[in-house]
């Protein structure tokens, strides 16, 4: 056999076993995509669910949530104080899970989920008030993403259930006091 075809074959194998060694490393980084993505998926779902456990199993922080979603005016300082860590608490994660999923490193059921969240939070006016006044410590894609998807969604819901609850209310009869007009 001639030193030519000899060196030819030794390329030929060299080659063949850098093509294997690629494809090996494609699959290798595939799985570790794959994994990465289940972390960060786990580690978004475990962030809300310490937070509503939070919320579910201390009294004291669940009535203040209440409290600051549906009247935050009637917080004192020290419970606005706690409201707005509370807050700030919850939409740093959900921040968290919309630039995950904007990466496509997280599954679209989870970050559904959220937005969901968010859209029920912003039907509560203490939601709408706490935004106004701290939505600059968020990023602003984030901030834009609230504005342009969520806050019009959530105020479309709560123009649909007012004027479903004005539908169940029973109808007004003519007046009996004499008009103006």
């Amino acid at each position: 056999m001639p030193l030519e075809t000899i060196y030819f074959i030794g390329q030929t194998m060299a080659a063949g076993a850098i093509v294997l060694s690629l494809i090996y490393a494609g699959y290798q980084v595939r799985q570790n995509t794959r994994l990465a993505r289940a972390q960060l998926t786990n580690d978004s779902s475990d962030g809300i669910h310490r937070f509503l456990f939070e919320l579910g199993t201390n009294p004291d922080a669940a009535a203040l949530w209440q409290k600051g979603l549906t009247a935050k005016e009637t917080l004192s300082e020290k419970e606005s104080v706690q409201f707005t860590f509370l807050m700030t608490s919850a939409f740093v994660g959900y921040e968290n899970t919309y630039l995950i999923h904007r990466d496509a490193l997280l599954a679209s059921q989870m970050f559904d989920r959220s937005h969901r969240q968010m859209i029920f939070l912003f039907q509560q006016p203490g939601t709408r008030a706490w935004w106004r006044s701290n939505k600059l410590n968020l990023t602003t894609n984030f901030v834009a993403y609230v504005e342009r998807e969520v806050i019009p969604t959530s105020e479309l819901l709560n123009e649909s259930q007012n004027m479903g609850s004005e539908a169940r209310q029973p109808a007004k009869g003519p007046s009996l006091t004499p008009s103006n007009d």
